[in-house]
């Protein structure tokens, strides 16, 4: 399987321990942003939108991450992977009510629509295939064809 770089350190193949140990204490936001692939700047996005904030701060009064903010970046990595926009997975982690299981089974489902529909495109049938197929595979899901 092929990776992407920007991909969590999980997904690259070291394993739960060896991130585990790296974080076993608190992380600047620069040694974070290495750790799982991200730029500086993507972090202090989220951290701005309340989306990963740091759990402390050193004495200097930098961000300090700890291995459950790590956690959450990866969390947050995953769902960005599979194309949930920030503001649905801020709701998927904050909401305990949310069914994560339920959410994502509708995304595979929406990923495997969007498949169907880039085949289609890619086939030439794309005239004969529009009433079943409304969604361009470059778009946003319920865009319909232009």
């Amino acid at each position: 399987m092929n990776v992407p770089e920007s991909m969590t350190p999980w997904l690259r193949g070291q394993t739960d321990e060896a991130v585990l140990e790296q974080v076993s204490q608190e992380l600047t936001v620069g040694d974070v942003a290495s750790l799982v692939g991200v730029s500086v700047r993507t972090l202090h996005h989220w951290d701005a939108v309340g989306l990963v904030q740091p759990r402390g701060r050193t004495p200097g009064g930098y961000r300090a991450y700890s291995a459950v903010d790590v956690g959450r970046i990866h969390r947050v990595l995953v769902y960005q992977e599979l194309g949930f926009a920030l503001t649905k997975i801020a709701a998927l982690l904050d909401d305990p009510a949310v069914d994560e299981t339920e959410q994502l089974q509708q995304q595979r489902r929406l990923l495997e629509e969007r498949r169907r529909c880039g085949a289609v495109w890619r086939s030439g049938t794309r005239q004969q295939s529009k009433p079943a197929c409304t969604t361009s595979p470059v778009l946003s899901p319920g865009k319909p064809w232009r």
